[in-house]
C-alpha cells in the first residue's frame, strides 16, 4: 500500500484546521515531490490566511504567485479571488478590484463561470463602489443579478445605495419596493429580513423626499408692495 505523500498529508492537516502543520508539509512537498507548484503556493496562501498567527502579506504574495503558475484554471481563478479578498479587507480597493477583475477575466476565458465567478463579480462591484465609481458598480450589480439568485438581494440593496449617490431617487425607490417580494429559494431568511428592513427604511426616506415640492415660492412683487405703502 502506497504511503501518503507530503502533499496529501498537508491536505489532511489543512482539512483538520492544523494550518501550521499543513504549511510545513506543503513546504516539504515542494522539495521532495513534484507537485503542481502553483497549486502548492495556493495552499501556502490559504494556510497563512486561515492561521490566526499567519501573515496576510505573505498569503497575498503566494496567492499572486499561484495565480500565474497553477496548472488548473480553477486554482488560478481562486488565487486571484483570495488575493482580492485580502486587499479589499486592507481597504486597498483599487488593487483588490484589479485582482477580482483578473478572476472574472480568467473565468470568461476558460469558461469556468459557475462557482467563483459570480462572487468575484459581486466583490468587484463593491470595490468599484468603494472608489466612488457608482455607475460602473451599478452595471456590475445588475450583471451579478443575472448570474446568481443567492446574490440578487445583496445586489439590489447595493443598487439602492449607488442610485442614491448619483441622484436617481425614483429608480432607487422602485428597487426598494422589490423587497416586498419573497426571498429567492434557499436564501437565508434572517439575512433577507435584515436586507428588507434596510430597504424599507430607504423606501420611507425616498418617499418622503420625493413627496416634497422643492420649487421656491413666487417671489414678492416689489412694485406692488411699494404701491401699497403709498
Amino acid at each position: 500500500m502506497d504511503h501518503p505523500t507530503c502533499y496529501e498529508d498537508g491536505l489532511n492537516a489543512e482539512r483538520n484546521g492544523d494550518f501550521k502543520k499543513a504549511l510545513r508539509l506543503f513546504q516539504e512537498s515542494l522539495s521532495k515531490e513534484s507537485p503542481d507548484e502553483g497549486d502548492v503556493y495556493f495552499h501556502f496562501g490559504w494556510c497563512l490566511e486561515q492561521d490566526k498567527d499567519g501573515d496576510s502579506g505573505q498569503a497575498l504574495h503566494f496567492y499572486q504567485k499561484a495565480s500565474s503558475l497553477a496548472r488548473s484554471s480553477i486554482c488560478r481563478i481562486n488565487s486571484c479571488f483570495r488575493a482580492g479578498w485580502i486587499l479589499m479587507h486592507a481597504k486597498e480597493y483599487q488593487r483588490a478590484a484589479a485582482m477580482y477583475k483578473s478572476a472574472i477575466d480568467l473565468g470568461e476565458q476558460t469558461g469556468n463561470k459557475a462557482e467563483i465567478y459570480p462572487h468575484a463579480a459581486y466583490w468587484y462591484a463593491v470595490c468599484l463602489e468603494s472608489q466612488g465609481r457608482y455607475l460602473d458598480a451599478l452595471d456590475w450589480y445588475r450583471h451579478v443579478r443575472t448570474l446568481s439568485d443567492q446574490l440578487d438581494p445583496e445586489c439590489r440593496l447595493r443598487e439602492i445605495i449607488c442610485l442614491n449617490q448619483v441622484g436617481s431617487y425614483e429608480t432607487a425607490l422602485q428597487v426598494s419596493l422589490t423587497f416586498e417580494n419573497p426571498r429567492p429559494a434557499g436564501f437565508d431568511l434572517r439575512r433577507y429580513e435584515e436586507l428588507r428592513a434596510v430597504a424599507m427604511r430607504e423606501r420611507e426616506m425616498l418617499q418622503a423626499c420625493l413627496s416634497v415640492d422643492f420649487r421656491p415660492e413666487r417671489p414678492p412683487n416689489l412694485h406692488d408692495d411699494r404701491r401699497r405703502r403709498t
